[in-house]
């Protein structure tokens, strides 16, 4: 894959806060590119260090082979659509897109057309001579994009723009910007701390944690293939379960779950003695006979709609087991004893 975005040694503070240690970031053209994180830990502020809008201390940013560090905003051929629409509430549809073009003194035809296309990409050409104050949460979203991807820039930058929108404007609006982004190919870099958004929209996932990069992979990487215990627990829901290595034999190894004692049959052999064993609840099951797995009493279950969990207590420590609801044995209830079964195939293991 092409490069078209580099940051390199990025770090930044504000005051004697530290917020970015030494940034090193690719983005390949054409893709999508999830910064995902909590709150705080500086994915905007990579994206308006991209934008021209901060200064990083130290650092390089170049873009398409030209180093733009020191490039006033308005100059970098990037745009960005902000969580807040910020559109003119007395300027129509039209104009509110076209603002940019006119600032640029592009020719009045071209306005036109480009203007129609831009709004034809995100399903509102019907809607051109309405007032920016008529429209609703997800269709002036749609305007905000419209009027950034009208400029044609290299990199579109977005700053969490579906989280003031409900549940179901955001899934929807998340189709939405796949798809425009398949027409398009515009490289987007994307900020979020929703782990379902940055999973369904991204080609890769950057994972930050207090101003520096845990790890960067595909979702199914980041999901299945976690670096670190922080993109364990924040990624999704994740079992986290030291383990010593007793015994080993042929493709499979006998461990200590270290909080409990209880002994456990892994099938896969270690790397080293000690290890974690990543375990995410859906891969786990519940039985109530056999002398597989490890031995628990149910403390909780809870419905999830389309999944049931069940809060599994063993000495102390607790277990999530996800099962589809259809599936799940109703038969058991809080207070019952049973045996927590990992899966026939190898699980993934920390070892640092």
């Amino acid at each position: 894959m092409n490069t078209v975005l580099s940051l390199t040694g990025i770090s930044k503070s504000f005051g004697k806060v530290p917020i970015l240690h030494g940034v090193d970031l690719d983005v390949h053209e054409g893709e999508i590119l999830s910064l995902l994180g909590p709150s705080g830990c500086g994915k905007t502020t990579i994206l308006r260090i991209i934008g021209g809008f901060e200064r990083p201390d130290r650092g390089r940013v170049v873009l398409a082979g030209k180093d733009i560090t020191d490039v006033p905003p308005h100059r970098r051929p990037v745009n960005i659509v902000f969580q807040r629409y910020l559109l003119f509430p007395h300027l129509s549809v039209f104009d509110n897109v076209a603002f940019g073009l006119r600032i640029d003194k592009v020719g009045k035809r071209d306005i036109e057309r480009r203007v129609r296309e831009a709004l034809e990409l995100v399903g509102l050409e019907d809607l051109a001579d309405r007032r920016a104050t008529q429209l609703s949460g997800g269709q002036s979203q749609r305007i905000s994009l419209a009027r950034a991807l009208v400029k044609r820039p290299q990199v579109l930058l977005l700053d969490e723009p579906l989280s003031a929108l409900d549940q179901k404007v955001r899934i929807s609006m998340q189709a939405e910007l796949r798809r425009i982004h398949r027409e398009t190919g515009t490289t987007f870099v994307y900020v979020t701390h929703d782990q379902q958004e940055a999973m369904s929209l991204s080609n890769r996932v950057v994972v930050m944690n207090a101003g520096r990069i845990e790890q960067i992979g595909t979702p199914a990487d980041v999901y299945h293939r976690s670096a670190t215990k922080f993109v364990s627990g924040f990624v999704g829901d994740a079992n986290l379960v030291a383990v010593e290595a007793l015994d080993s034999a042929g493709d499979g190894t006998e461990v200590k779950v270290v909080e409990t004692g209880q002994r456990l049959r892994l099938r896969q052999t270690l790397p080293q003695r000690e290890a974690v064993l990543v375990v995410r609840p859906e891969l786990l099951r519940l039985s109530a006979t056999g002398d597989d797995g490890l031995s628990g009493t149910i403390s909780d279950i809870a419905f999830l709609g389309s999944a049931v969990q069940f809060h599994v207590d063993l000495d102390g420590m607790t277990l999530r087991v996800q099962e589809p609801a259809g599936a799940a044995p109703l038969t058991l209830g809080v207070g019952d004893v049973v045996r927590v079964v990992l899966p026939d195939h190898p699980v993934h293991v920390l070892t640092d």
